[in-house]
């Protein structure tokens, strides 16, 4: 098939890492049954147990230890010589006999807050590491691609890269080798946990994500698709009947894609056949979007055509007010000019009466004035300073005891009359 042949390393973008796990796989035992209570020879089927099981309530086991490996041999378990004696390198661990006995230590259930905290926290921390892989190619010594460290995690996305630019010597491969180092908190060094070795052409298309696959995803997986691996641990393999179901549907989805270009050619020649009609239906669409904007423009000119003419209206009124007020206006200047004309002559013959009337009241005042003082004479006192008579009677200049008040009223009512007859002019 073209599709196998043609995937390249080019075609690789992206790879993520599922499920990490970096502790041992519990040690299996040969009868193969699960480690709890249920492997006690006490635990029998009692009438308490069998109304527990009616009301279907899960209880926890009381149990913390593995019943099945006694504590000291779990990590050192070597060998066994068949009858119950574990060696452990030169001495012999005593023969176990009997049935084995369980801790009833119950450290979940009366353990503080902060003990299980710390005990969370440290099984979350043994079970997180830090992460990154190297691709290498055959026939290189230096990897081809490192990718960055992603910290503590078990499931791994890592960024999206391009193989493009390393030039067709190594993007026109169709084999790979994927390492991948992890280091945990308690360690300096990083180690290698897992080697992949990857024929593209014989990788399987699950989907666009690895979330949304049915295939076992017990091992760690690259990308998108399964390919063959080279790990160091030993690996469970797929069944018969999974690998026929995984035909069947690789047959499905077949059918499927030839179904969906069926179906886009059978479109895309109706389309084909009936291009005039969608050119004439296309055509009629925009006459009537030309129509209909013709039509709107229209009736936006006729608006504005009568907004100009009442503005014409108006200012043709305003116009002809403004004529006749500058007519009325001119006659009104051009009568005004001839009785001008009648003033200015009047006007000579007023300011000579006004001279002469003038001239007149003056000679009168100075007539009056002479006739006062001939009928009000005022004299000065002959060797007084500021000392003056009116009609022979002496006029005082300061409040003196020897004046004569009679004389003095006298004179002074002389110069009231005087001064009266003189406010007139």
């Amino acid at each position: 098939d073209y599709s196998l042949k043609n995937r390249k390393i080019r075609h690789l973008q992206g790879i993520s890492l599922r499920n990490l796990s970096l502790s041992r796989p519990p040690t299996q035992t040969l009868n193969s049954k699960t480690a709890d209570d249920e492997a006690l020879p006490t635990s029998l089927i009692t009438p308490t147990k069998a109304l527990a099981l009616r009301e279907k309530k899960l209880e926890h086991s009381k149990s913390s230890n593995d019943l099945r490996t006694p504590p000291a041999s779990r990590n050192s378990l070597d060998s066994s010589n068949g009858n119950g004696t574990l060696l452990t390198g030169p001495e012999k661990v005593r023969p176990m006999k009997g049935k084995i006995r369980r801790r009833s230590t119950l450290n979940w259930t009366n353990a503080p807050p902060q003990v299980r905290q710390k005990k969370l926290e440290d099984v979350a921390f043994s079970r997180l590491a830090d992460t990154w892989f190297s691709l290498h190619c055959q026939g290189m010594n230096e990897p081809v691609y490192v990718s960055e460290m992603l910290e503590k995690a078990m499931n791994f996305d890592f960024r999206f890269f391009d193989l493009n630019t390393y030039g067709p010597w190594i993007t026109r491969r169709d084999q790979l080798n994927i390492k991948f180092w992890t280091r945990t908190g308690s360690e300096q060094d990083y180690s290698l946990v897992l080697e992949m070795e990857v024929h593209f052409r014989s990788l399987q298309y699950i989907g666009k994500s690895v979330c949304f696959t049915d295939l076992p995803l017990d091992e760690p997986v690259l990308a998108s698709p399964m390919g063959p691996t080279n790990v160091h641990s030993a690996q469970s393999t797929s069944t018969f009947d999974e690998l026929m179901r995984l035909s069947n549907l690789d047959d499905c989805i077949q059918d499927a894609l030839a179904t969906r270009e069926k179906i886009t050619s059978q479109i895309n020649s109706i389309l084909e056949k009936q291009r005039g009609n969608r050119a004439l239906v296309q055509s009629a669409a925009q006459a009537q979007d030309s129509w209909t904007s013709s039509k709107r423009a229209v009736s936006t000119a006729q608006k504005q055509i009568r907004t100009a003419q009442t503005r014409r209206s108006e200012l043709q009124a305003s116009l002809q007010a403004r004529r006749s007020a500058m007519l009325f206006g001119t006659r009104s200047q051009e009568k005004s000019q001839s009785h001008l004309v009648a003033a200015r002559r009047t006007l000579a013959d007023d300011v000579s009466l006004e001279e002469e009337t003038r001239s007149g009241v003056k000679g009168q005042i100075r007539r009056v004035c002479e006739d006062l003082l001939q009928i009000y004479p005022v004299e000065p006192i002959p060797k007084k300073a500021l000392a003056f008579t009116i009609r022979d009677l002496p006029l005082p200049n300061a409040t003196s005891p020897s004046v004569d008040v009679a004389t003095t009223a006298a004179a002074l009512g002389h110069v009231a009359h005087v001064t009266h007859l003189l406010s007139l002019y």
